[in-house]
């Protein structure tokens, strides 16, 4: 017999107090590039792991967690797949390729060049951040 949790069983396994759905302001922390399984594991991809660390809303005010506690400091990761930076079917940017249009200040149709990931650390980025 096969089992899968309930959604009340992985609840309880988690660890950590989520953020409710809003706009936040972040700074990049750490950025680390590396090689991980692909998704449909016939080898590897090139990622970029982001960690950000929450510095408030976007607005400015104070971050809370969904029980009301302080979220500044808070970290929320990111992975980026730099070989898959082009356009959706639909038309609309890759969230990698959004990051570094928004980081450098360049066109997202267009092409983008920066000289390196590190380059990115401190930076303070807006995100939307959903459940």
């Amino acid at each position: 017999m096969i089992k899968i949790p309930s959604k009340k069983q992985l609840d309880e396994k988690q660890n950590f107090v989520l953020l409710p759905q809003d706009d936040y302001l972040l700074e990049i922390k750490e950025i680390e590039e590396t090689m991980q399984e692909n998704f449909d594991k016939t080898g590897e991809e090139e990622v970029v792991n982001v960690k950000f660390e929450v510095l408030s809303l976007k607005d400015g005010s104070k971050a809370e967690d969904v029980e009301g506690n302080p979220a500044k400091d808070r970290k929320v990761f990111f992975t980026g797949r730099p070989n898959n930076m082009g356009f959706m079917q639909d038309g609309t940017p890759s969230k990698t390729r959004q990051l570094v249009a928004y980081l450098t200040g360049q066109d997202i149709f267009e092409e983008l060049t920066f000289e390196d990931w590190q380059d990115f650390k401190g930076m303070a980025v807006n995100a939307e951040i959903i459940q």
